[in-house]
């Protein structure tokens, strides 16, 4: 008898041992859940870098703060745009003077409008994925006087098509329309039939966007709207490295305009010979 209770407090014991030891583990494993969701809750729920786009199947116009001198101009016109020398000394003037590109809009917008192209490469480290469902802009302020002085436009040859997002910032609603020529909701809001997903094994969301406007000069910032795993919705600003994106448009008066010439092969100055793509009355 005596041997029997010893066995079964054995077998007790070790059954016993085996249920605290789960219990411990299960108990570490949900403390470790709660840790990790306490951490994951911590993250910004997104990092957007942003980058300024170039066109790289039209050469896009350019806004210069600063005219040139007649010396400057002097070199700009006597350049070959053929000569790949000379196309490297171009970009080099338009980098030392921080000229801005402006674009024609891949798509209709509600008044003549120039574009200005941004990358939004969006990244999240969350361990879930969260899908943003709406981008706006907020914080808009629009101005007539421009800043630039000169303008250098080349010809536009065809029709633009790029797969995107279109936020014409002088129309009402500010949502961003598709822009991909393919796709069977073109021309239509884009989020309100795709999102654009991060987080958890997804990749980082590229997104082409283009901000037009027929005003002299728009800043602005975006308002992402988002849905987590609560399936809540949130908001979150979204800016150019903590700087306003800025959208600017042709220059009705421009103190300096200057135009690249098909049949010349080289750029005029509007003000001395008119060709096409001159504003100036010949």
């Amino acid at each position: 008898m005596a041997l029997l209770l010893t066995v079964g407090s054995a077998i007790g014991g070790l059954f016993g041992g085996d249920a605290w030891e789960n219990w411990r583990a299960d108990e570490h494993a949900r403390r470790d859940d709660k840790a990790q969701s306490r951490m994951d809750d911590a993250k910004a729920p997104f990092t957007t870098v942003v980058t300024r786009l170039a066109d790289d199947e039209h050469q896009p116009d350019r806004l210069i703060d600063r005219p040139f001198t007649p010396s400057e101009l002097g070199k700009l016109l006597e350049l070959d745009m053929q000569d790949p020398g000379d196309i490297k000394k171009f970009d080099s003037m338009m980098m030392q003077r921080k000229a801005r590109r402006i674009n024609t809009p891949s798509w209709e917008t509600a008044n003549p409008a120039a574009a200005s192209l941004y990358q939004l490469n969006i990244h999240s480290e969350k361990e879930a994925p969260l899908t943003i469902n709406g981008l706006e802009a907020t914080g808009l302020h629009c101005q007539d006087q421009p800043t630039a002085k000169t303008v250098i436009k080349f010809p536009h040859q065809g029709e633009i098509s790029a797969a995107g997002l279109l936020l014409d910032l002088d129309s009402h609603p500010l949502d961003p329309i598709n822009t991909d020529q393919e796709a069977p909701d073109k021309g239509r809001p884009y989020f309100s039939r795709h999102g654009i997903t991060v987080g958890g094994t997804q990749s980082p969301g590229l997104v082409r966007l283009e901000a037009a406007t027929g005003m002299a000069r728009c800043t602005f910032k975006l308002r992402a709207r988002y849905t987590h795993t609560d399936q809540s919705l949130h908001s979150t600003i979204i800016t150019n490295d903590g700087q306003p994106f800025v959208a600017e448009s042709y220059l009705k008066r421009p103190q300096q305009e200057i135009v690249f010439s098909l049949d010349d092969r080289s750029f005029v100055d509007c003000s001395r010979k008119w060709v096409s793509g001159c504003n100036v009355p010949r």
